[in-house]
């Protein structure tokens, strides 16, 4: 036996220490099991309540100052009051419980991402999705200015078609053409803007970098293009009207980032690159094509795309005359379109103001490719101008 010196007891000593705490009723007292399991519990329970409102972090700290202050009581109690209660239960109860609501902290955040990263899938692309989960801080307002490729993608008359539908048909419709056109621009690596009626609104080179945006975009241009061959026959399948679809694309610099409310905002790109690109969508109605470009995506795709020139256009909203491009095929198809040199010299001859020379080099198009719609559409222009010569001719239209 040792005093609390440390120095070795005699046995006397030790007869006069039993003696002593008999005659003052100093004995050390022990709780009772029960009492000592209710306290345990009820201890173990406050904690893991503390435990489970505060961040891993904040609840380490948490631990340790409830193993200090366990200590600090427990030796309180045997020094001053004459009680023994056991620390080290009750030390290890409390590591237990601070292990327990950490791993279920992460156990739950970790189903929160997997479930957030499935709702986001729903609604931009899967790249957006790893920057936001990785970056949760870019989910604020702002944006900043980047080069990317947009593209428009409007439906040909889906007004009058949709009218006589049933509201089941016409969402069958539009369902089915979500659906495969959403597809090919995710697997292109494309990020899926909003949908504006029967329109869509994509664009590639955010938020993640990507080498050749442009040649992403009209690979999905071309897809898509292809997709709707097979659409129109389920659509005939299912009584519905065969419907085409025109497609712009522009490349070009645009304000990049979160645009909206502090409460509700998008991830958009803004700018005149976008409203070029939806103008392009729409001057397809002009020269019966699908798909136009401009020539900032041609230079960038030419050497993978076989495009022919169109026309010099001068859009709404723009003073400069642009350049537009007819997307046909991938380059090594070219043998197949043999008139593309034929209709180059007929735009020459137009823009020279050499209609008779335009006319018949067009009408050779036609022959070689029987209701080739530009070709169509230059010749209605060139009877009107005829007709009616233009009065100062640049060859802008």
């Amino acid at each position: 036996h040792f005093s609390l010196t440390g120095q070795a007891m005699a046995g006397v000593e030790i007869q006069g220490q039993i003696l002593h705490t008999l005659l003052s009723d100093s004995a050390i007292r022990i709780l009772p099991p029960s009492w000592r399991l209710f306290l345990y519990l009820g201890l173990l329970g406050l904690a893991g309540c503390g435990f489970a409102c505060l961040r891993p972090l904040a609840g380490l700290l948490g631990l340790g100052l409830a193993l200090a202050s366990g200590l600090g009581l427990s030796f309180y109690l045997f020094q001053h009051q004459g009680w023994w209660v056991p620390p080290v239960l009750l030390s290890l109860g409390l590591t237990l419980t601070y292990g327990a609501n950490t791993l279920g902290h992460y156990l739950r955040t970790a189903q929160e991402k997997r479930w957030l990263r499935q709702a986001f899938s729903r609604y931009v692309s899967r790249s957006l999705v790893e920057i936001i989960m990785a970056q949760p801080e870019r989910l604020s307002l702002g944006g900043e200015k980047l080069e990317v490729t947009v593209l428009f993608a409007d439906l040909a008359n889906f007004t009058s078609c949709s009218e006589p539908l049933a509201p089941e048909d016409l969402i069958s419709l539009l369902n089915l053409y979500f659906n495969r056109i959403t597809e090919i621009i995710l697997n292109c690596q494309g990020t899926l803007d909003k949908y504006l009626g029967d329109a869509i609104m994509a664009f590639w080179g955010a938020p993640l970098p990507l080498t050749r945006p442009a040649v992403l975009a009209v690979e999905a241009a071309l897809a898509m293009d292809q997709a709707l061959t097979s659409l129109q026959e389920e659509w005939h399948r299912q009584g519905l009207p065969r419907l085409t679809a025109r497609i712009g694309l522009h490349t070009g610099p645009a304000i990049v980032g979160n645009v909206g409310s502090r409460e509700r905002f998008n991830y958009t790109v803004i700018g005149d690159t976008v409203n070029l690109a939806s103008r392009l969508e729409g001057v397809n109605k002009i020269y019966g094509t699908r798909i136009i470009l401009s020539g900032a995506t041609l230079a960038q795709v030419q050497d993978e795309f076989l495009c022919r020139e169109l026309d010099l256009v001068r859009v709404k909203g723009r003073q400069q005359p642009v350049a537009i491009y007819e997307l046909l095929d991938r380059l090594e198809s070219r043998d197949r379109y043999p008139w593309v040199a034929t209709f180059a010299a007929a735009l020459a001859a137009y823009r020279a103001a050499t209609w008779d020379l335009a006319a018949q080099l067009f009408q050779e198009v036609l022959r070689d490719r029987p209701g080739d719609p530009p070709s169509q559409c230059f010749l209605r222009r060139l009877e009107h101008y005829h007709q009616t010569p233009p009065t100062a001719w640049d060859g802008t239209y």
